[in-house]
């Protein structure tokens, strides 16, 4: 017997930014919980792209948010996380980045190259 499995490919280069129901309906994460997502400071809206359609007030994402979310849903599967708790492991998360991003840098300089 064969097994067939469907993967859904979401190119995220494809897009300079999405709008919260974009994002909402790609991270398959709510509406609501990405406002406070929002409001808690664990994502960033940014600008909308040049002549996008849809409400003035709706908040727009950079597509590399779809990466953070899938960190999102999966840190709130596996460890029944609330929002808040998500906001702080997300905080963590990127400082986590952040650091090994400089380590690697660092590491560039060093005399003979990196290891």
């Amino acid at each position: 017997m064969t097994r067939i499995d469907h993967t859904e490919v979401l190119w995220i280069d494809e897009q300079p930014a999405c709008s919260l129901q974009q994002l909402a309906e790609a991270s398959r994460i709510s509406e609501p919980e990405l406002r406070e997502l929002v409001e808690l400071g664990a994502l960033h809206p940014t600008s909308p792209p040049a002549g996008a359609a849809g409400d003035a007030h709706q908040p727009w994402f950079a597509a590399r948010c779809l990466v953070t979310l899938q960190s999102v849903r999966r840190l709130r599967e596996d460890f029944d996380l609330d929002t808040q708790a998500l906001s702080v492991a997300l905080a963590l998360l990127e400082r986590i980045e952040a650091l090994e991003h400089e380590v690697r840098s660092l590491r560039a300089r060093l005399p003979g190259g990196p290891p």
